[in-house]
């Protein structure tokens, strides 16, 4: 030790004392250097327990707020799994804990990633043009001529082709034997808007694109996504095929779904879908899903196997309409948005109870997945945990998202034109059938707010939104999601979009609910008016023979009042409705309550009729004269809506 320390000081003392300054500080640099390495290391090492421990009480805490019975979540980067677990019960009758690597849970809607995916891997080996009509590929059928316009694939990726919705889908048995073009033909949809101009969600469309797909690799999809995906990429525990049609040994490891009713869990019913399989009936593990996920995160290969090339993973994470470019839309069949300020490249999927929810964050080199089996009220979940995890991340890792430039270039405009008021209803609704009643019952409302914010209300829901600087007629909540409000040429606000999967069209006052509830409180209440008249006229004058001018509003007040209650009756089935329910459709009540529909329509008819003859009847005062022709009113108000709605005239389903 003695001599180690003359010999230093001797070096010292006989040292330049620049070099001796220069070779202390590269030593002092170089300990640092490796302090820094050490900490860096462990805190590589403490992010995966951090990230647990707080995923863990995150989802255990809400699950028990919401009553979940189980759930199931992935967390990867493109490198491997950050987080796989299983929380609660599969099956509650047999206590079957969930577990992330085998126990099988419903995807719903998230299956549709692997039909957009197949149509790129076409597109990446020349065989199909995302441009060009798909009537030219299809071989057994063809897509109605409609708008002078063909449909794309691009179209169908981004749910614009302009298709309504169709509830047909959700009525196949699986064990129907007939070929999906047989039904796609069938079920075909009217094209309500022309193709690209506005979006609205369509698993009709869907199955559309796997018929295409089909009928260009020359072998059925479902072939076509077990030898060309799900082999290549080692995912052996991922099936197209109907649950019900699954071995035994296979329909065990399914989750069960559940509803919370009088506090207690029960069974959901399980729908069917058929041929439309590949629109949303995969079910499928976290375990295989986080493989899904770190294939798109690295671009289109897995573990040094490649289905598609970069460029056009490139393509596929793209829009390929950017008419709303500060706003959600789809890039290429995911939905392409902001959350938590970072880009995201997502779908989600909603069946049978079941809920689930696939986001990419390209920025954080991130993929969560997560699926829960009960619905209803416990919904918030699966949107509340990946964001809380993104946010986690972002925040352990140091990362704050950047805003993107193209949102903040423009000059801040004067907001001056009409303002967007008013009452809006989903695109992604039924059109020409009596199940267009269905989607007036959703209003969206648009409400000024005391500064220039505005409330937008929805279901019991009002979430404020404020102007986003410099960009007119953008608005953003303080979840960061923005809307977009679209004018006409001549400045007049059509719609909005921004929430998933549609747009929001505004309706005039006469296509809106509270239109058809005034009119159909008025006409119940003037029917309970002209009832009392007449027993009061009965008691004084005692019982007579009536004339018929007398009989019709008296058979068109029962007849409305009895309307009303079958309404009442039909509006409660029909907003109780879950996919399964629909392999029954339409319900017993339907047909009943189109035909009181056409009673009431009679009656108004007919009280038309006779209203000349009402006002020159000597025996009726002026106020029952002007009664009448009110009731009257409100009975053609009625009958109005139901042919606006589609009861009157348009088919069943």
């Amino acid at each position: 030790m003695g001599n180690s320390t003359h010999s230093i000081s001797f070096v010292l003392r006989n040292c330049n004392p620049f070099v001796t300054f220069i070779s202390v500080f590269l030593f002092l640099l170089f300990i640092l250097s490796v302090e820094k390495l050490y900490s860096n290391n462990d805190e590589e090492k403490n992010f995966p327990k951090s990230l647990e421990l707080y995923t863990d009480g995150l989802i255990e805490g809400l699950m028990r707020d919401r009553n979940v019975p189980g759930v199931t979540l992935n967390i990867v980067n493109s490198e491997g799994i950050l987080l796989m677990k299983g929380y609660g019960t599969a099956n509650m009758d047999e206590n079957k804990p969930v577990n992330a690597e085998t126990t099988l849970f419903r995807i719903a809607s998230v299956s549709k990633t692997f039909v957009w995916t197949a149509a790129m891997m076409l597109v990446d080996r020349g065989l199909l043009d995302l441009n060009r009509d798909v009537n030219d590929y299809l071989v057994n059928f063809q897509v109605s001529e409609a708008w002078n316009e063909p449909v794309t694939m691009n179209h169908l990726m981004a749910h614009r082709a302009g298709f309504e919705e169709v509830f047909a889908v959700f009525t196949i048995r699986d064990n129907d034997p007939r070929p999906l073009h047989e039904l796609l033909a069938l079920h075909e949809p009217r094209r309500v808007f022309p193709p690209g101009h506005r979006q609205s969600y369509s698993n009709w469309g869907t199955a559309l694109a796997a018929q295409v797909i089909e009928d260009i690799a020359g072998k059925p999809f479902e072939e076509f996504f077990n030898d060309e995906i799900l082999k290549p990429l080692g995912i052996h525990s991922t099936f197209l095929a109907q649950v019900s049609l699954l071995p035994d040994t296979l329909t065990e490891r399914v989750a069960n779904s559940y509803k919370f009713v009088k506090g207690r869990h029960q069974m959901e019913k399980v729908g069917e879908f058929g041929p439309y399989a590949p629109s949303g009936r995969i079910v499928s593990t976290a375990s295989d899903i986080g493989r899904w996920m770190r294939f798109h995160l690295n671009s289109g290969e897995l573990d040094g196997i490649r289905l598609m090339s970069e460029e056009t993973h490139n393509l596929m994470l793209s829009r390929s309409f950017d008419d709303s470019p500060y706003t959600h839309d789809d890039a290429h069949g995911f939905s392409n948005l902001n959350r938590m300020g970072f880009e995201t490249f997502e779908h989600g999927g909603f069946i049978d109870g079941f809920l689930s929810n696939f986001i990419l964050v390209p920025e954080l080199d991130m993929g969560v997945f997560i699926s829960q089996n009960r619905a209803a009220e416990a919904a918030s979940l699966f949107m509340i945990v990946p964001e809380k995890i993104i946010q986690f991340v972002a925040d352990y890792k140091g990362i704050s998202p950047e805003k993107s430039p193209k949102q903040f270039s423009e000059e801040a405009k004067p907001n001056d034109l009409s303002p967007p008021w008013g009452t809006y209803l989903s695109n992604r609704r039924v059109f020409t059938t009596l199940a267009a009643l269905y989607g007036a019952l959703s209003p969206i409302k648009v409400k000024p707010a005391e500064d220039e914010g505005l409330i937008i209300s929805s279901g019991g829901n009002t979430v404020y939104y404020f102007p986003v600087k410099g960009l007119q007629d953008i608005y953003e909540n303080n979840r960061g999601t923005r809307i977009a409000f679209i004018r006409d040429q001549k400045g007049k606000v059509q719609a909005f979009k921004g929430f998933y999967g549609a747009t929001y069209e505004r309706q005039p006052w006469w296509r809106t609910r509270d239109f058809l509830m005034v009119s159909y409180i008025s006409a119940f209440l003037l029917s309970i008016t002209t009832l009392l008249g007449a027993w009061r006229r009965a008691a004084k004058t005692g019982t007579r023979k009536l004339l018929s001018i007398s009989i019709i509003p008296l058979i068109s007040s029962v007849g409305m009042i009895l309307f009303m209650v079958i309404t009442i009756l039909t509006i409660s089935r029909m907003l109780g409705l879950s996919a399964a329910d629909l392999l029954e459709y339409p319900p017993g009540i339907i047909p009943v309550f189109r035909f009181m529909a056409w009673v009431v329509a009679l009656s108004a008819l007919i009280s038309l009729l006779i209203i000349p003859k009402s006002w020159n009847h000597k025996n009726w005062s002026l106020w029952r004269k002007i009664h009448f022709t009110v009731f009257f009113l409100t009975l053609g108000m009625v009958t109005f809506n139901m042919w606006q709605w589609r009861v009157l005239f348009g088919a069943m389903i």
